[in-house]
């Protein structure tokens, strides 16, 4: 099970950091979250698009993440259809 003080913060942080090509790329880019997280036993997700400010989403994903010893032990991304 996710600890209740479950840190979304650091996966936003983790995300950024293993996810910085694109960002390099396309540095006006914002993340947006498009639903709240959830989580299911030791394992969450999130929702969220991307795209320059005030534009329509240039693209969607989702980040699973599992956690072992309540601590996050991986996170995976997966690129979605625009919603």
């Amino acid at each position: 099970m996710l600890p209740q003080t479950f840190d979304w913060a650091s996966i936003r942080r983790k995300r950024r950091h293993a996810f910085g090509a694109i960002k390099a790329t396309h540095p006006d880019f914002q993340y947006q979250p498009i639903a709240e997280p959830e989580e299911l036993g030791n394992g969450g997700r999130v929702r969220w698009v991307s795209g320059r400010p005030d534009e329509a989403p240039a693209y969607a994903g989702t980040d699973f993440i599992i956690a072992r010893d309540g601590r996050i032990a991986a996170v995976y991304l997966f690129f979605d259809k625009l919603p």
